[in-house]
């Protein structure tokens, strides 16, 4: 049980006001994701969202109706039993479902993300992503790290990703789409062999699939949680579903977004953030030092 006490100020303030009893921690969100229970001892997942989205609110609304859609067609997503603002934040409390975050991926649970993944497509319509104006940001962003890298050694890597973004249109992308937008390992649920949740669907929104195929291979890949015969499987897929062209447009996004957050409090990212862009953008992986 967490002691109230312990708890960062905005997460005791909101459980009292929805009438929820915080029982521990759990992984991922800015403030963290915690484990409570309703007024009839039900357990659930409170979540407090990032401050620095814009349009929280809004795109969290939206994730919530676009989720629903496929929860209801059987793709194993918690329910979302409520969501909204309170004062400052913006919070979700979803479903509890019991199983396990996986160490390794195993073959088998490749095989069942393979199946849920092609769900995404199209699942998003009629809404559609703006891709000229999500390239537009991108290529914003790269500049930016371009110069705050200037004279590191990862200077020529954040120089590489943004020339491959100033070259795209984005001509060749899906639309409509169901992006999870962090499809990674971690944000799976399993119980020994079988898939039984993926979660954190807050950040959901139109867009095109292929990009959280090429997540769930580069964060496997690059952090080392893939069974061999797994990250056979997914490099398979990958290559399979995404064409090249494609593949440099959104593994440029996804690298970026790495590299920004691996160089974020200075110049020299975690291997893993290196291992990952070096898949995304050349389909190789560096030997482990």
């Amino acid at each position: 049980m967490v002691e109230s006490e312990n708890l960062p100020q905005p997460v005791r303030r909101l459980a009292a006001e929805l009438g929820l009893t915080v029982e521990r921690r759990l992984a991922g969100g800015e403030w963290g994701a915690y484990l409570a229970t309703d007024a009839d001892g039900v357990r659930v997942v409170l979540k407090i969202m990032p401050r620095h989205e814009t349009r929280l609110l809004e795109r969290v609304t939206l994730a919530v109706r676009l989720t629903d859609r496929l929860r209801r067609d059987g793709y194993p997503i918690p329910r979302f039993l409520d969501h909204g603002r309170r004062q400052d934040e913006v919070y979700t409390v979803q479903e509890f479902v019991d199983g396990d975050v996986p160490n390794l991926l195993t073959a088998a649970h490749v095989r069942q993300v393979d199946e849920l993944w092609r769900r995404h497509r199209g699942a998003a319509a009629p809404e559609r992503a703006d891709w000229p104006a999500e390239l537009a940001a991108a290529r914003t962003i790269g500049h930016r790290l371009c110069e705050r890298l200037a004279g590191t050694t990862q200077e020529r890597l954040a120089r590489r990703i943004t020339a491959i973004l100033d070259a795209a249109d984005g001509t060749n992308l899906r639309a409509t789409d169901l992006e999870h937008r962090d499809f990674h390992y971690r944000n799976l649920m399993v119980d020994g062999p079988r898939l039984v949740a993926i979660f954190d669907w807050e950040s959901a929104r139109p867009g095109d699939a292929r990009r959280d195929l090429l997540r769930m291979a580069s964060t496997g890949i690059g952090i080392g949680r893939l069974e061999p015969e797994a990250s056979d499987l997914l490099r398979e897929l990958v290559r399979r579903e995404v064409p090249a062209d494609v593949r440099t447009v959104l593994g440029a996004i996804l690298a970026l977004g790495d590299l920004g957050f691996g160089t974020y409090a200075g110049a020299e990212p975690p291997e893993w953030i290196l291992r990952s862009c070096a898949y995304l953008l050349d389909d190789a992986v560096p030997d482990r030092a």
